[in-house]
């Protein structure tokens, strides 16, 4: 498969299930090398955690040293960098670790690890399995997808995972037991999604169990049912939460649509009013109407950046360089620690998985005592609160209604640079 694309990435899924005519919409769409830098730091974290297993090493064995995506994008292995990997070693290797101890070995067949390996549903629809383990004994698959992202990912339907472990048992019926039926092979599949970044705690690690015959029927009646729409005449098109990050925005008529009916019929053009002259219905209206405006706004942003890349005047605007930001270049740290000695670095204790890792390599504890030891000493807290659709999964923060509570947000936000009201 090498670095060719599927058109049907696992990884692009939920749009493609979702909205079937974007398929034929990317062939309209220029080819863009216009990766962004959450991205390419997504695919280093990832050649980190790769290499880490396949040399049976900590993420911080790797401090300071340089991953090269591409000439122009590099990234240096930082503690915060490592211990974000870490998080995603350490879930991995402890699944392996309990498995071994609950897992009664015959005939050699233990449980086995397999990292970054190729995945095939069909001749269009194939991708890279971040890591698996599977044990025959206990007819158990653990499928992992990794995010760094802070953007947070629901296991929930999760159609990146489901493609994957269809795609891994596929490939050990074929490898390891002569193309048997699937049931022969596995009877309990958990997917597990490790987001180390995202600033609730409690989502980092993900988990959700799903069966194989529900896998089976799921990739007969959607997954391939969706491929063959795609493929049809005239696939539907629709606008939802899986247009994020959708290449064919700009050129999508239903997202021209949408954005049309959204300035038209929910938001009054003729009578816009400032924020604190609104009545709660119409904020709701505007707030349920904003992404779609924004959306089509950002599409033509970005299509006008491109078209500027190409040499094409856009009256009013031009290209300049990006705000720089000073860093030490890579002489800096030797002279400077030759000057003043260990004073340029700071000194601040284990983060959570760090120190997961440490108990394990220094005192050989299980799993399950690292946790009844640092459990106790964990303290989870949101750092505030936030305004979100009411389809978001978290419960609602239940705020008391007072005049003096609502005085004093409006306060706050009216002393803070760029508030809120209109004069």
């Amino acid at each position: 498969m090498g670095n060719i694309h599927a058109k049907f990435s696992p990884s692009a899924s939920k749009r493609w299930l979702g909205c079937p005519g974007v398929i034929k919409l990317y062939e309209q769409v220029p080819e863009i090398d216009d990766m962004s830098l959450s991205a390419a730091e997504g695919i280093a974290a990832h050649q980190l955690a790769e290499d880490c297993f396949r040399n049976d090493r900590n993420a911080d064995y790797y401090l300071n040293t340089t991953i090269e995506i591409r000439k122009d994008l590099k990234f240096k292995v930082t503690k915060d960098f490592a211990e974000a990997v870490q998080v995603y070693l350490s879930e991995v290797r402890n699944e392996l670790s309990g498995l071994f101890e609950s897992n009664e070995i015959f005939n050699g067949d233990k449980p086995f690890l397999r990292v970054e390996e190729k995945v095939e549903i069909t001749k269009d629809c194939f991708g890279t399995c971040d890591a698996y383990i599977y044990s025959k004994n206990l007819k158990k698959l653990v499928v992992y997808d990794y995010k760094n992202g802070i953007g947070e990912v629901s296991i929930e339907g999760n159609t990146q995972l489901m493609i994957y472990a269809f795609g891994v048992i596929k490939g050990i019926s074929k490898n390891f037991f002569h193309n048997i039926h699937f049931s022969e092979i596995v009877d309990v599949i958990e997917l597990v999604i490790v987001q180390p970044n995202l600033f609730n705690e409690n989502a980092r690690i993900k988990r959700s169990i799903i069966k194989v015959d529900t896998l089976i029927d799921w990739v007969s009646n959607s997954l391939l049912s969706g491929i063959q729409e795609a493929l049809g005449k005239n696939p539907r098109l629709s606008v939802g939460n899986h247009c994020t990050y959708c290449k064919a925005m700009t050129i999508c008529p239903e997202q021209i649509r949408h954005a049309e009916e959204a300035l038209n019929s929910k938001i009054d053009p003729l009578k816009l009013e400032p924020a604190n002259a609104l009545t709660p219905e119409q904020i709701s209206k505007i707030l349920k109407a904003s992404p779609q405006i924004i959306n089509y706004f950002k599409d033509v942003e970005r299509h006008a950046f491109f078209m500027a890349t190409e040499g094409v005047q856009i009256e009013g605007f031009k290209l300049v360089e990006k705000k720089k930001t000073r860093k030490f270049n890579e002489e800096a740290e030797p002279l400077l620690r030759e000057s003043y000695g260990n004073s340029i670095y700071e000194y601040k204790m284990l983060s959570v998985a760090q120190m997961e890792a440490m108990l394990k390599k220094l005192f050989n504890l299980k799993p399950n005592d690292i946790k009844e030891k640092i459990r106790p000493l964990l303290l989870n807290q949101a750092s505030d609160i936030t305004l979100v659709s009411e389809s978001d999964r978290r419960p609602a923060v239940v705020i008391e209604k007072t005049t003096d509570n609502i005085a004093n947000r409006i306060a706050e936000e009216i002393n803070k640079p760029g508030g809120f009201l209109i004069n």
